[in-house]
């Protein structure tokens, strides 16, 4: 029970990672225009964006690849590796392309831990309708 416990906070911490991923690219544009007259943003640095990459990619490993080794199901590790490839295209892209890589991938990521989530849900609500 404990592990199940684990791999719904794992799900979680990973869903709120990848949406911040989304939602800071998202909102940079906006305010690097916002703060262009006024010089209060210089580059953009991609310390932000690459803490956030590595801890969606550590949960996704924890949740995602653990269920696919017990299960066979690959389908949550495909389309959460289809997120990060999209992101990691994105980052040899110009800018504007990389912004919307960005968002694509990390909502895709979300996803992926969304339905993992619900799936385990599905199940262990099938495991005590059975008992």
């Amino acid at each position: 029970m404990l592990r199940r416990l684990h791999q719904k906070y794992y799900d979680l911490i990973a869903i709120i990672a990848s949406i911040t991923c989304a939602i800071h690219c998202a909102a940079l544009p906006i305010l690097a225009s916002l703060s262009a007259s006024s010089g209060l943003m210089g580059e953009h640095s991609h310390g932000f964006d690459n803490f956030i990459l590595v801890i969606a990619v550590i949960f996704a490993y924890k949740s995602l690849w653990s269920s696919y080794s017990k299960t066979g199901n690959p389908t949550f590790v495909i389309i959460a590796a289809v997120g990060f490839a999209i992101i990691f295209t994105g980052r040899f892209l110009p800018r504007h392309f990389e912004i919307m890589t960005s968002i694509i991938g990390g909502l895709s990521i979300a996803t992926a831990h969304f339905m993992h989530l619900r799936a385990n849900a599905q199940k262990k609500n099938a495991q005590l309708e059975s008992i």
